[in-house]
């Protein structure tokens, strides 16, 4: 690369083909795309599936590592430098977007694709005399599969898009299809039968980079951009991601954008080609690149939706016994009900809005939930803090509520399960609190409601036996001080020895 003024890392933007050169960490990642694409490829077209969680870096192995290694014929596609590699993303006309990477690639006109590809996709257009695959085989990269789910409304132009992919792989070109989706939409592509076998044979989930891999994503980029690296400094980044590792080693799915986001600023600090300690901690290190990102994204929002994300990150968040703020992850049934999503058409904003925080790294979204991408964002985004300082404890006591209730289902409603004395005084106290911000604390269920009256009817019961217990005390009280007083007026009528009568002698 060698550029003095092109920084060799990327933020939070994924890499692009001709970025291959900086891009590092993932090598083993893109040899196991190729040895499970090459046998499929040796007599047949194929569907390759790619899915991993958001911010594993999915989009960047797929454009800067795939795609530059099929340029370059690597084993066990040698083949493959011949052939004709098209990338597109499905936007909100993915019909449009095929026939324009289609021209680009082959020649024609984008109308005349766009219709065939509605008719006959096996049969398109093209003008291969101009290119050097005389099989006329090619590579299509469909990235960022999920727009089809969160942009397309039309299910019919889903399906003659699917149709289109799967013509092309299954036709008379053999065409290469690898398609990169996010982990959290993978079970939506069950819905087409074109993708049956690409689930059961052809599929592969993107890990996590361990701490060699995104080592090297630090260490290598320096190198190919002529950079020096301060000592301390590589140990210094890692460590502040550390904290999210796994048991095997292997670091958040967001680690290697927030990292290259934090090493951004520091090499818009550099001192003389190198990359300082000092030039990392001014540009705020990972936490404040997390703050910085955030705060774009907010101000980007419309305001319904910045009240949306406020929702979607309260029920992203737990409170400790000490107050702490922590994350924790939700299904997406939980986040529709946070965001009063009930309809079809507040489901597909919701949606949309996740992808957005998604894009931007600020979450990860699994198969069927989500979490905030990282710690950073609860303790360094001050916004955060300010949106839910009033509501944390509201929220704390109802999300307690909602998991006692069903410990309390789950221990076949056992009354020593149920709320008492000042916790069931709490809630009653919030309830109306509750009911007036339904968006934010939906009803809860029937098992809810039922531990909250049968709370409430213990409590009654206590407080009955309780006024029994008193009021019995109070009568015997009363008894023992009716029978002191009568003791007492028995002492003072009884003669004094004074006052009594010598015995008189016998004789």
């Amino acid at each position: 690369m060698g550029q003095v003024n092109v920084s060799p890392y990327q933020g939070l933007a994924p890499f692009e083909p001709e970025q291959a050169e900086v891009f590092f960490g993932r090598a083993q990642a893109t040899r196991d795309l190729l040895g499970r694409l090459g046998p499929r490829l040796e007599e047949r077209g194929t569907i390759l599936l790619v899915s991993g969680s958001s911010g594993v870096g999915t989009s960047s192995l797929l454009r800067a590592g795939l795609m530059p290694a099929l340029a370059e014929g690597a084993p066990p596609l040698t083949g493959s430098a011949r052939w004709p590699c098209l990338l597109m993303t499905p936007t909100a006309d993915p019909l449009r977007a095929l026939a324009e990477v289609w021209v680009r690639a082959f020649g024609g006109q984008v109308e005349a694709v766009r219709e065939r590809l509605c008719r006959d996709p096996r049969d398109l257009p093209s003008e291969l005399s101009g290119t050097d695959a005389p099989d006329g085989r090619f590579i299509l990269v469909v990235d960022q599969f999920e727009e089809l789910f969160t942009l397309v409304d039309d299910e019919r132009e889903r399906q003659v898009f699917v149709h289109a992919l799967h013509a092309m792989a299954d036709g008379p070109r053999g065409a290469g299809v690898v398609i990169g989706v996010r982990a959290a939409h993978r079970d939506r592509c069950a819905a087409y039968p074109q993708f049956a076998e690409a689930l059961q044979d052809g599929h592969v989930i993107v890990e996590p980079m361990t701490g060699s891999d995104l080592r090297l994503a630090v260490t290598g980029p320096a190198a190919a951009a002529g950079l020096e690296i301060e000592p301390g400094l590589v140990d210094l980044a890692l460590s502040e991601l550390g904290e999210g590792r796994a048991a095997d080693g292997r670091y958040e799915p967001g680690a290697l954008p927030w990292l290259s986001r934090a090493l951004l600023g520091t090499w818009e600090r550099r001192e003389n080609g190198r990359l300082t300690i000092r030039g990392y901690e001014e540009s705020g290190r990972v936490r404040d690149s997390v703050r910085r990102t955030a705060d774009e994204v907010l101000a980007g929002l419309p305001p319904e939706d910045r009240k949306m994300a406020l929702r979607v990150f309260r029920r992203l968040m737990v409170l400790t016994a000490g107050g702490r703020a922590e994350r924790r992850r939700a299904t997406l049934a939980e986040i529709h009900a946070a965001a009063a999503a009930g309809s079809a058409e507040r489901r597909e904003r919701v949606g949309a809005l996740l992808s957005v925080l998604a894009g931007r790294r600020l979450l990860t979204l699994d198969e069927d939930g989500a979490e905030i991408a990282h710690d950073a964002l609860l303790s360094g985004w001050p916004p955060l803090r300010q949106w839910l300082e009033p509501d944390l404890t509201a929220q704390a006591l109802y999300d307690g509520l909602v998991e006692e209730a069903g410990r309390w289902a789950d221990h076949g409603r056992d009354s020593a399960f149920l709320y008492r004395g000042a916790r069931l005084l709490a809630v009653q106290e919030a309830g109306p609190r509750w009911e007036r911000d339904p968006d934010s604390f939906p009803t809860p269920g029937p098992t809810v409601m039922e531990f909250v009256a049968a709370s409430a009817k213990a409590a009654r019961k206590a407080k009955r036996r309780r006024g029994l217990v008193i009021g019995g005390m109070a009568v015997l009280l009363v008894l023992a001080v009716t029978a002191a007083i009568l003791a007492v007026a028995a002492r003072q009528d009884a003669p004094t020895p004074e006052a009594r009568p010598y015995p008189r002698s016998c004789g």
